[in-house]
């Protein structure tokens, strides 16, 4: 029996939940979600990460309420607006039931709850496990990379990043560090680029056994990937990206 609604998506580890909503949430959402977290294509990286760190039996799915169909997005961010007020608890990476732009009272909740908020050490360091191995669209990256172009410190910023600096002293073992790796960064343009390396290579992709040789930049675009991630698993630094490793 079809049961259309809203369900969560609990850690019973942590008591983290992943909250949505779908027509049919047991017959094809549920296993939708375990298949694609498994294989690392889910959506939701943090989701990802948890799901990978504590293991598939450490999560459950959950009905929170049964939705009459055309009622299930205005239900659903009702939900999502009480996930805003406490993001610390839940993987969702945003709170609009269309996954677009969340409404104006959302974005102030969200506002008021986190103004002012100092974050402790364990939660800092979760935040930073749950970046671990995440990947960016193309489209993201290449807006990421817009805003930081055109990013400008205000007066009152750079003031009290002089004066921070000022008067800092750098020790020996700091100055030779610096100076270890900046080495080589303009010299290494093959390693750095893969536009320059010209190097031939096969990989492999572990679940389905496909198999592609060229370079490292046909690899990257042909499949659409993380240019930063391919140049870790080349060097040896990562095994996998995306399912795909470099064939022995």
């Amino acid at each position: 029996m079809k049961i259309c609604g809203i369900y969560e998506i609990v850690n019973k580890v942590t008591g983290r939940r992943y909250v949505g909503s779908s027509k049919d949430i047991l017959g094809t959402r549920w296993p939708q979600h375990q298949r694609e977290l498994k294989n690392r294509s889910h959506h939701n990286s943090h989701l990802i990460n948890a799901w990978h760190l504590y293991g598939r039996d450490a999560f459950e799915i959950k009905i929170v309420e049964e939705v009459e169909e055309g009622r299930l997005h205005e239900v659903e961010q009702k939900y999502l607006d009480q996930c805003a007020l406490n993001p610390g608890g839940y993987y969702n990476l945003n709170y609009a039931s269309d996954g677009g732009r969340p409404s104006a009272e959302s974005i102030e909740k969200i506002r008021m709850k986190l103004k002012g908020r100092v974050f402790s050490e364990e939660h800092r360091r979760k935040i930073g496990q749950a970046m671990v191995g995440r990947e960016y669209s193309q489209a993201t990256r290449e807006k990421i990379g817009n805003f930081s172009k055109s990013r400008r410190h205000s007066e009152e910023v750079r003031g009290r990043i002089s004066n921070t600096l000022t008067g800092q002293t750098r020790s020996e073992e700091t100055k030779k560090r610096q100076s270890l790796s900046g080495k080589g960064k303009h010299n290494n343009s093959a390693q750095n680029n893969p536009k320059f390396d010209s190097t031939l290579r096969s990989f492999c992709r572990k679940d389905t056994g496909e198999q592609f040789s060229g370079t490292r930049f046909d690899f990257i675009l042909r499949f659409e990937l993380s240019a930063g991630m391919v140049s870790q698993m080349v060097r040896g630094k990562r095994e996998f990206v995306k399912g795909w490793k470099v064939a022995a």
